[in-house]
């Protein structure tokens, strides 16, 4: 009997010991303060971007990581990628303590895509808990600091499309001196109606591209379709020019799908 209840006990202090154990398991995500970069600051290549952030836990803290990478796009960045290379860095520590305090300076290179980028940090405690936060920022090159400039022509504002339509645009870009001539890298065409967006064609060094513009006169013409299941009604043609320096330009005309 009494060996019984030794072995009751024994397996009832180590159910007991499980127990408290899965209920004291630390499941706190490490506090990530960034202090620089600010959210919206603006960098030219071959400055330095200044990394300057507070991680503490409860606990242990383990590793962190910090991650910039372009944001062009929507994330669509083999769009891009081929016309100039993005600027992508990973910088990771492994730490100890309950606190840790860093400012790194990551160099931006020369000859990279500007543009927007993240600059992310993550924070891993030794329970495997993980935390992130993130500021976004702009590269420009002061080369070049001027939008393209895009005037519609055709179909003209508040016409009625045909189901085949062609649109013809005028594209031109300028240096930040505003005399030199710039290059055009990327068109792209949308129908916007309510909260829907139809592609109707992007065009680039790597595709069509010359088929459909010209930059030495800065013509573009190129004939579509009306998407299916764009519905009749009131919708936006937009055209939208990226220079070799990532300066958008954005120009809509009034249309109606009949």
């Amino acid at each position: 009997m009494n060996n019984l209840i030794k072995k009751f006990n024994y397996f009832l202090a180590i159910a007991i010991a499980i127990i408290f154990q899965a209920c004291s398991k630390d499941s706190e995500k490490p506090v990530i303060t960034i202090n620089e970069p600010t959210n919206g600051e603006t960098f030219n290549v071959g400055d330095e971007i200044h990394v300057d952030f507070t991680i503490t836990d409860n606990d242990e803290l383990n590793q962190f990581k910090i991650d910039v990478h372009g944001s062009h796009d929507g994330h669509t960045h083999g769009k891009l990628a081929e016309i100039l290379p993005a600027f992508d860095t990973i910088i990771i520590e492994n730490v100890n303590g309950s606190s840790v305090n860093r400012h790194i300076h990551i160099d931006i290179p020369n000859g990279i895509w500007p543009g927007p980028y993240h600059v992310i940090i993550y924070a891993t405690d030794k329970s495997g808990n993980e935390n992130m936060e993130e500021v976004d920022i702009t590269i420009r090159n002061p080369i070049d600091l001027l939008a393209p400039t895009i005037t519609i022509t055709a179909p003209t504002d508040g016409s009625t499309l045909a189901s085949s339509f062609t649109v013809n645009a005028t594209i031109t870009d300028k240096l930040s001196d505003g005399v030199t001539d710039g290059e055009i890298r990327r068109i792209e065409v949308k129908l916007v109606k309510g909260s829907q967006t139809f592609d109707l064609g992007d065009f680039d060094e790597s595709t069509n591209f010359s088929s459909a513009f010209s930059q030495s006169t800065g013509a573009f013409a190129r004939t579509f379709n009306i998407p299916s299941g764009i519905g009749s009604g009131a919708a936006e043609l937009e055209v939208e020019a990226y220079d070799s320096y990532f300066n958008k330009a954005h120009a809509h005309i009034n249309v109606i799908i009949p």
